[in-house]
């Protein structure tokens, strides 16, 4: 690729796109809650030089973010798709700890509205839900999540994989299973969500020699070694 980093551009460009098509789900950790809380170090990429060819991973690459900011804030969208504060915490350096409230009717959508395919059950479609997308800092976004990225000799992607943690909060007991496929992207779900935030896993995984991409969203335990990474994409 041309350029310092430009690998890293097309990865969190893709990477993007992923989160812009699948419109993001988020949970929260062991049983749902109404309020929980999140914590932990805020981090950003610095790249000196191009990696080698072979597997790079975003952990070999990334340092404390700190921008001296003090303030750091969640927000979802209402039905009407106006920004909702649903909660605010603090900064110290590069830590930060937050309480996450719980959601009003009004800040709930239905569930049908997540634009899913045909192939796609929902177990109740009166079920209302929303979708914590990442925190805000100033206006930048922080996603806890994982990836790597594997470049062939030229320092071209020839794969990637991504793990993030999300939360989606419903206002019932409710289950969205099923796949489909769109274009270049298969999507999965295995959702079994109760009343309260819950916490989601989101893989997509991605073969640009085959020009295709594999989406999954499931409920489950947080996967190892995610960090809080702040404006990864850009």
């Amino acid at each position: 690729m041309d350029g310092k980093g430009g690998w890293v551009c097309m990865f969190f460009g893709i990477f993007l796109v992923t989160l812009m098509i699948t419109g993001c789900a988020h949970t929260a950790a062991g049983a749902p809650e109404s309020v929980f809380s999140l914590s932990g170090e805020l981090m950003e990429l610095t790249i000196d030089e191009d990696p080698l060819p072979g597997e790079v991973n975003l952990s070999d690459y990334s340092t404390g973010w700190d921008e001296g900011y003090d303030a750091i804030e969640a927000v979802v969208l209402d039905k009407d798709d106006e920004p909702v504060s649903s909660g605010t915490g603090s900064i110290s350096g590069s830590a930060f700890s937050i309480e996450i409230r719980k959601l009003t009717a009004e800040e709930l959508i239905p569930a049908p509205d997540l634009k899913f395919d045909e192939g796609v059950t929902i177990s109740d479609e009166g079920a209302y839900v929303n979708v914590l997308e990442g925190l805000i800092i100033n206006g930048s976004f922080a996603v806890k999540m994982k990836g790597a990225l594997v470049l062939d000799d030229d320092l071209e992607p020839v794969s990637m994989d991504i793990t993030q943690l999300h939360w989606i909060y419903a206002d019932r007991e409710v289950s969205i299973t099923g796949s489909f496929d769109d274009n270049e992207i298969t999507y999965r779900y295995d959702l079994h969500l109760d009343e309260g935030w819950n916490q989601v896993v989101f893989t997509g995984d991605a073969d640009f020699l085959e020009e295709h991409m594999d989406i999954t969203m499931f409920t489950g335990d947080e996967p190892d070694n995610l960090e809080w990474m702040v404006d990864v994409w850009l």
